[in-house]
């Protein structure tokens, strides 16, 4: 799985970065290794990885589910980490393509991200009240958005909110730049109608 090196910086991250990868290679060696290296990761990264589910609108009793599918995806992908790269990102990466997986399996073969105009008539329909502030209607737009698109709008946040520059996004998304500008684009193109209720606090 590839990722991309330097991503994070500082000493308590190099070191945390080698302790992580320490563990990768106890999980390769098996047995008592294989449960101790993922033991740690486990107490490392578990409540993370809840967190970002949570934010991400994983249903409450489905979280811990997602959670050991990411765990059991970073034991198989083992074998493929050479650490030359950033190690976290790695882990990161499997815990979201969990996700991913998992929403996924909920939606249906015509889902809603196929269907033309699916987001202008979701917009003109609100699930919940828009707020009595513009900040409060955007958020609300927004959590709109990520129940429907969730991935076009993790990309979103990691983008907007968290900056990340195009290039830790490609990496991110295994994507080429051209390709990741282009989904970028494209994720703030379906992301505008939901934006139309929004226009009155202006």
């Amino acid at each position: 799985m590839p990722c991309m090196s330097g991503f994070f910086v500082g000493d308590a991250s190099l070191m945390q970065d080698q302790g992580d990868t320490n563990c990768v290679s106890l999980i390769r060696r098996g047995g008592e290794a294989r449960r101790e290296g993922v033991a740690i990761l486990y107490g490392r990264y578990a409540g993370q990885f809840r967190r970002y589910y949570r934010r991400n609108r994983v249903p409450e009793d489905h979280i811990e589910d997602v959670v050991q599918d990411a765990f059991i995806g970073i034991v198989r992908a083992c074998g493929g980490f050479r650490g030359d790269c950033d190690i976290r990102l790695w882990l990161w990466k499997i815990a979201r393509n969990a996700m991913m997986s998992y929403f996924r399996r909920l939606r249906p073969v015509d889902s809603l991200e196929d269907t033309p105009g699916a987001d202008e008539r979701i917009a003109s329909g609100p699930d919940e009240t828009p707020g009595d502030s513009i900040e409060e209607c955007v958020q609300s737009a927004f959590r709109q958005f990520a129940g429907r698109h969730p991935e076009r709008a993790e990309v979103l946040r990691l983008s907007t909110i968290e900056g990340w520059s195009i290039a830790e996004l490609a990496a991110f998304l295994s994507r080429t730049l051209g390709a990741t500008r282009e989904y970028v684009s494209q994720c703030r193109k379906r992301f505008r109608p939901y934006l139309d209720l929004c226009r009155d606090y202006l």
